[in-house]
């Protein structure tokens, strides 16, 4: 074993000289030897040694217990104090400093050499302790599994790691405040109060079971607990270790496979009655025809012959709603835009939705194409939208539509298969529709899909129905979040297009690369028309309601716009001075001016500075789309 290196703190150099020849012959190595408290700071941070001898009363402006305290704060090094007195008030400074041992004056080189051996040994086995701890609380730390400490006396949580913070949603200081008992859904409570008694009362070396913790936003995770009982030397454990392991994803994947085989057999079925209906109705509707061609609209009976067409074709709607269900049916993929088909649906329910009902529509610019039958898209945003304004009731409310872009990540997948479909890692487009009115009790959230089920009124229950049938056929997913009396909001994630697919591409997908273009209008109804209508002509198109937003979005993407369509005349900033704004982020910007105004002096001018088009109010799309085609790629 090397030998040990002692520094000596001595002010008195004959006491120096006799420590420095008995540590000597004892084979310590001594590194060096001062009188001040300052140079003993700086040498000993310098040479490291293994231990110090420190006088407390040493001359300069430092005394020995001051110069161990600031040691103390830099270095882990054991001291051992030398003093000529027994003063207690004296010893009772010293201690706070945490002296490894004291040698009073005079003392012989027994003493010194048990004292420094004591001190050399207690500080190893020290350092190997908080080694050793370190050790643990890394591993308690960094355990991929959830790990609590908890009282038996009184419930709450002593200690827990941090995968065990992350699994209940919550911070460290937010989980010791409680107990185990407020995480735990209330449904759980008796089986893991029988665990509790098992352990303490039958001394069993462990129990596991599955529980469901509750997380501040209202939702529950399903997890695995092995509690194991923390013995106490009389025989009685005053807390337990709880091992968690998070079974969310299971659980998901579980309930993923149980639905995808509910929603097959119900297909199945579905598709088998609106086969045979389909039958029926086809004799139903030609035998009615007939017979009103045969009798004449004269005839006394043909209004009820009539009446028997009308039915039989909302038969026929049924049925192929019941199709739609199970996932079959003739369908005519097309790559679309979402936000298309958004609008479109918004505008065919303009006179449907109650007047006490405000419909609002955020359109995500970067959407990736879909390709879908249109007339199903159609389906499923209708379905969610009259859905969404049906649950307001009487009340009055907002319904309000997001579109937005998902890039799915393996993580993610296990949030979207309430359709029954497991997602793949991808790009998505989603559809978001929220409603603030009187939501869904959670028992009730696992039938929402089911045909014919329904919490309003009778008659009415397959057009949940049909949008999972919609989804599965399409290998999309969907998310539910609700609250009683807070609303519900219903997302469905659409795979991107891909090139690679085997449905061939449509000529609106030729067209979806002309090239960007940003409209800075503040006619919001000009904007909706504009971006329709450009959207069909394949522009990617970016929009902004005056003339700071449109700026600052060019700044962001100028990469991206060919091309900025600019109103003339806005409240917060005029035409011309936009026009400069953008020339600043890019002096070769193409801007076409468009005003309800004739050329002015003002229009003319802006002309001569580097406009590259004018386009006046009110135009066709035919006009729009030349003036366009003269300034973006083909």
């Amino acid at each position: 074993m090397d030998s040990a290196r002692v520094f000596i703190v001595e002010d008195e150099a004959l006491i120096a000289m006799d420590l420095k020849d008995r540590l000597e012959q004892y084979h310590y190595i001594v590194c060096g030897t001062v009188a001040r408290g300052e140079e003993a700071v700086r040498q000993i941070e310098q040479w490291r040694p293994d231990a110090v001898l420190m006088d407390i009363n040493l001359a300069g402006t430092m005394n020995g217990i001051e110069t161990a305290a600031k040691l103390r704060e830099k270095l882990d090094v054991p001291v051992v104090y030398l003093t000529a007195f027994s003063d207690p008030e004296l010893v009772k400074r010293a201690a706070h400093t945490a002296p490894y041992g004291y040698l009073l004056k005079p003392f012989n080189e027994q003493e010194l050499y048990s004292t420094l051996e004591m001190a050399l040994f207690k500080h190893g086995m020290e350092r190997r302790l908080r080694g050793s701890e370190r050790r643990f609380r890394t591993l308690f730390e960094q355990a991929a599994v959830g790990v609590a400490q908890v009282s038996v006396l009184t419930g709450r949580f002593e200690c827990v790691n941090r995968r065990f913070c992350e699994i209940v949603g919550r911070s460290q200081d937010a989980v010791l405040a409680l107990a185990l008992a407020a995480l735990t859904h209330p449904d759980d409570l008796q089986a893991a109060a029988n665990d509790l008694a098992a352990l303490v009362e039958g001394g069993a070396r462990e129990r596991t079971g599955e529980r469901r913790y509750l997380c501040p936003d209202g939702s529950t995770v399903w997890v695995q607990v092995t509690a194991a009982p923390l013995w106490e030397p009389q025989g009685t454990p005053d807390s337990y270790v709880a091992v968690v392991q998070d079974l969310t994803d299971r659980k998901a994947a579980e309930a993923a496979q149980l639905q995808a085989k509910k929603m097959e057999s119900l297909g199945v079925l579905a598709s088998g009655i609106a086969h045979d209906f389909n039958n029926i109705l086809q004799c139903e509707r030609g035998h009615a025809v007939l017979a009103a061609q045969e009798i004449g609209p004269l005839h006394s009976g043909f209004t009820n012959i009539q009446a028997v067409e009308v039915a039989a074709k909302q038969a026929v709607q049924l049925t192929q709603q019941l199709m739609a269900c199970g996932g079959v049916g003739h369908v005519v993929p097309t790559v679309l835009h979402l936000n298309e088909a958004v609008r479109d649906t918004m505008v065919d329910l303009e006179e449907a939705v109650p007047a006490q009902v405000r419909l609002e529509f955020e359109a995500s610019l970067d959407l990736p194409l879909l390709r879908i039958d249109r007339k199903q898209v159609h389906q499923v945003v209708k379905n969610l939208i009259v859905n969404a304004y049906e649950a307001l009731g009487e009340r009055r409310g907002t319904v309000r539509i997001v579109t937005k872009t998902l890039a799915l990540s393996d993580g993610g997948v296990s949030l979207w298969t309430l359709s029954g479909v497991a997602l793949a890692p991808g790009l998505y487009a989603v559809l978001e529709v929220c409603d603030d009115g009187c939501g869904i009790a959670p028992e009730l959230l696992d039938r929402i899909f089911d045909m014919f089920y329904t919490t309003k009124f009778v008659g009415r229950g397959l057009g949940l129905a049909v949008v999972v049938g919609v989804l599965r056929r399409y290998g999309a997913g969907i998310q539910v979040e609700s609250r009683v009396e807070r609303g519900t909001t219903f997302r469905v994630a659409f795979p991107a297009a891909t090139p690679s697919s085997d449905v061939p591409m449509s000529a609106e997908k030729v067209k979806a690369d002309k090239g960007g273009v940003l409209v800075i209008d503040d006619d919001g109804l000009v904007r909706v028309f504009v971006e329709a209508a450009l959207c069909h002509f394949g522009c990617r198109v970016y929009t902004a309601e005056d003339g700071e937003r449109g700026v600052q979005l060019y700044r962001d993407k100028h990469q991206e716009i060919d091309l900025v369509l600019l109103d003339f005349e806005m409240p917060d900033l005029k035409g011309a001075e936009v026009f400069g704004r953008l020339r600043a982020v890019n002096p070769d910007v193409k801007v076409v001016l468009v005003s309800g105004y004739v050329q002015t002096g003002a229009v003319k001018s802006l002309l001569q500075q580097g406009l590259s088009g004018y386009l006046q109010k009110p135009f066709l799309p035919t006009d729009l789309f030349d003036e366009v085609a003269k300034h973006v790629r083909s």
